[in-house]
């Protein structure tokens, strides 16, 4: 199944600095206890995305038409 733009679509994702590796965010209750950032309140779950529409970093928006459904990347 090919990605379009217009799509919605549930993303998991790990947000890291290339640089350092440090996580700045994520949908992963475990990873955001396990670096400090959790929030007593917020909700650890997939993010509705549509595709094209910038509702994500612009770098991940434009890379997801690329990617394989239930497949792990790294962008």
């Amino acid at each position: 199944m090919s990605l379009q733009k217009g799509d919605f679509i549930l993303v998991d994702y790990i947000g890291k600095v290339k640089e350092t590796n440090e996580v700045f965010d994520t949908t992963n209750e475990d990873t955001a206890k396990k670096e400090h950032l959790y929030k007593e309140g917020d909700i650890y779950e997939s993010k509705l995305v549509v595709i094209g529409e910038g509702w994500v970093i612009k770098a991940l928006d434009e890379s997801l038409t690329t990617m394989e459904v239930g497949k792990p990347a790294v962008v």
